[in-house]
């Protein structure tokens, strides 16, 4: 007899069981069959300007110290790494960039007024997590961008690479038919990487400083099968205008990704170079006895033929002189 009360009770073990698992397994008995909350990822901020946008109206009454910041309305602001997570400024300056990744990003706001001037700015790193999903980040204050790079993109044959894509603070362009490019415009003194980035080929960054007289560059690209990397080359001088005869101190720098430079070499349209040389990168030049432009050039070139080079623009005098022509008398009116 207490062999079957134990039988009983044994099964009616298992029933209690099995009915506590189909009681909780189909959402009884709580909210433990509910699904997490995800949490919305994302970075809101404010954007000001220092001084009037050109396409917005201020009270003209305002005196300058009262004016010193204004909101930014209608401004873009968008991933660096992705220009399609966008959004705009509201009539505070205001913005939220939902649907963020998981990740470290930085934001980037520019804006095209109607008078045709431009001015961006970008964040420091902004890192968004599950733990911290919402994140404000710095008041960011525009700044005119006004200073563009140029330059030519060859293939490892020497061939321009026309339609090449590009970015710059994650705003696209792209070489033209012969392979030349100019960056969008940048704040004064930035320095940051042009990123090349195209399928069959290998990423390439330029770090250039966007200043004024900044260089022009000719940067090769090699295919994504290609074992050497090109260098890339920047160049300035201590001086842009000088007198004839004047000496220019020049600094080149090169950056390979393989670490394996050659040589290094400099060319002059005019002018020449002294023989007093501190180091490979660096050269005096002296202007030469003749108003001119002169064109002067850095190049350093790898083990393996690869080159970059960097070129600078120097007024000598006046410049290139227009001659004075005798005028031509057409007609005569008594």
């Amino acid at each position: 007899m207490a062999g079957k009360s134990r039988s009983l009770n044994f099964i009616l073990l298992v029933c209690a069981l099995i009915g506590a698992a189909l009681f909780y397994g189909c959402g009884g008995g709580g909210n433990s069959s509910d699904p997490i909350p995800v949490p919305i990822m994302q970075i809101s901020g404010n954007i000001r300007s220092s001084g009037e946008l050109a396409n917005i109206a201020y009270e003209g009454n305002l005196l300058p110290d009262a004016r010193a910041q204004f909101a930014a309305p209608g401004v873009t602001v968008h991933l660096e790494s992705d220009v399609t997570r966008s959004t705009t400024t509201d009539s505070n300056g205001n913005y939220v960039l939902s649907g963020i990744p998981v990740g470290t990003h930085r934001v980037v706001a520019r804006i095209r007024t109607l008078s045709g001037k431009t001015y961006k700015i970008i964040s420091g790193p902004i890192t968004v997590s599950e733990r911290v999903a919402e994140v404000v980040a710095p008041q960011l204050e525009l700044r005119q961008a006004t200073v563009a790079l140029s330059g030519i993109l060859r293939k490892a044959d020497g061939s321009a690479f026309p339609f090449a894509r590009m970015t710059l603070w994650g705003e696209p362009f792209t070489t033209d038919v012969n392979g030349f490019f100019s960056t969008p415009p940048m704040p004064e003194g930035t320095v940051e990487n042009i990123i090349i980035a195209n399928s069959g080929f290998q990423q390439v960054k330029i770090n250039s400083s966007f200043v004024e007289n900044a260089p022009f560059i000719e940067q090769v690209v090699v295919s994504s099968a290609a074992t050497n990397r090109a260098p890339t080359a920047t160049l300035t001088a201590t001086k842009y205008s000088v007198d004839r005869l004047y000496e220019v101190n020049l600094t080149g720098v090169a950056l390979d990704p393989d670490n394996n430079i050659a040589t290094y070499t400099w060319s002059a349209n005019s002018g020449y170079f002294t023989s007093n040389v501190a180091s490979d990168t660096q050269r005096m030049w002296v202007a030469p006895n003749a108003d001119t432009i002169a064109t002067l050039t850095f190049t350093a070139v790898d083990t393996g033929g690869l080159r970059g080079s960097a070129s600078i623009q120097v007024k000598v005098g006046r410049g290139m002189v227009v001659p004075n022509n005798t005028p031509v008398i057409s007609n005569i009116t008594v």
